[in-house]
């Protein structure tokens, strides 16, 4: 036996079951609900006893089970911020292992950069190169052109040279 206020919310929902009412919303919502069809039906919602003898028991069990299924709640709702901040973790990581790689890019990029001059003044200064022995070794070649006009008879310069033998 049990008076108004003492109703659980299983016990609420049955009252209003039994009265064809919705058994949905909350506990103060279930309360409102069957008062008004208390009061509807002529019943002193605050001197009336409610017998539920049989349904205590059912009643334990029914708020047992809403204790598993709100632990199991608990529990997802649990691994679901475990997952967000995994996922947070991740993200971090994949945002410094990006920086790092950009990072090391830059250091690739400048080092080859720096390759590349280096080799292309080598290559530069080893094509010059030719271009230099080709001025001195023209510069032989003249010279040489020239003396040997100058040993050929009837120039003025082999002329000179016999004067001096």
């Amino acid at each position: 036996m049990a008076k108004f206020n003492d109703l659980k919310i299983p016990q609420l929902k049955k009252e209003l079951e039994q009265r064809g009412l919705a058994t949905n919303g909350l506990k103060t919502e279930l309360q409102s609900r069957l008062r008004e069809a208390m009061e509807a039906e002529n019943i002193n919602v605050e001197e009336y006893v409610f017998h539920m003898e049989l349904e205590e028991e059912t009643t334990k069990i029914e708020e047992k089970e809403e204790a598993q299924c709100s632990s199991k709640i608990v529990d997802i709702n649990m691994v679901f911020v475990a997952i967000s901040q995994m996922s947070t973790q991740i993200s971090t990581l994949f945002k410094e292992q990006d920086t790092r790689m950009s990072q090391m890019e830059t250091r690739l990029s400048t080092h080859l950069e720096e390759q590349f001059a280096a080799q292309d003044a080598r290559f530069s200064a080893q094509l010059s190169a030719p271009k230099e022995l080709d001025v001195h070794m023209s510069a032989q070649v003249s010279s040489q052109l020239e003396e040997e006009e100058a040993c050929e008879p009837g120039s003025s310069q082999y002329e000179e040279q016999e004067a001096c033998i």
